[in-house]
């Protein structure tokens, strides 16, 4: 498990979010709980997305 702030630091860093100007939000959509044991990323948060992510949870 990882803390959620501390994983979201580090994809920011990695992935350079900040350099990226857009006409949405980049970077953490949905925070969920502090520690984290599954990440699910997708290019545009929709519903398909969310739906995927739930069968995936089991």
């Amino acid at each position: 498990m990882i803390h959620r702030d501390q994983l979201v630091a580090a994809c920011d860093h990695q992935l350079r979010a900040a350099e990226f100007k857009d006409f949405t939000i980049n970077g953490l959509q949905v925070a969920g709980s502090e520690q984290v044991k599954r990440v699910m990323t997708g290019v545009t948060a929709c519903q398909a997305l969310l739906d995927e992510s739930r069968c995936l949870a089991g």
